[in-house]
């Protein structure tokens, strides 16, 4: 999902979690969470140890020259190997902040994104991340989200209150 504010990522999580309350608590990840699903255990990158600059969707060229973030599930070679798509490129994706709500912060890269030009660190295992004030909508920026199953020991220590922010 993208063109959204932070507030909205952590107002459909709560919307979710009160609409199926029978699965568990719906939040976005932490930032040690987003990079496990990324780099798993020991990858350098999310589909790999090789960059390539072919791989992630960032700085591609539609046909009228603009750049655009792609449906999701889309066919792609940035995926993990346990199936996870769009972690560095598409939209970057906004995570819990430890802050909040005074800052927000994300991971990832979006399609606009620019590493040939250097223009932020591509380093294996580093990730990329930000933070920012506020937090406007804009395409290059979205979320995904995780679910604590009911039950489990997470869920019981994640209040819905705390879905979005710091649990």
């Amino acid at each position: 999902m993208a063109i959204v504010s932070p507030e909205d990522a952590s107002n459909f999580c709560l919307w979710l979690t009160k609409r199926h309350s029978g699965f568990g608590v719906f939040r976005l990840p932490t930032k040690a969470e987003w990079m496990l699903a990324a780099y798993g255990s020991t990858r350098s990158y999310p589909w790999g140890d090789n960059w390539n600059i072919g791989i992630p969707h960032v700085s591609r060229s539609l046909a009228n020259g603009h750049v655009a973030p792609v449906p999701v599930g889309r066919p792609t070679r940035d995926v993990t190997p346990e199936g996870i798509r769009h972690l560095w490129g598409n939209v970057a994706e906004y995570i819990q902040s430890p802050t909040a709500p005074f800052d927000v912060y994300w991971m990832g890269a979006s399609f606009s994104s620019h590493p040939e030009k250097n223009s932020f660190p591509f380093q294996p295992r580093q990730g990329y991340w930000g933070m920012s004030h506020g937090g406007v909508p804009n395409e290059r920026t979205g979320f995904r989200i995780l679910l604590e199953p009911k039950g489990s020991p997470a869920a019981a220590k994640a209040a819905p209150a705390s879905v979005g922010g710091t649990p």
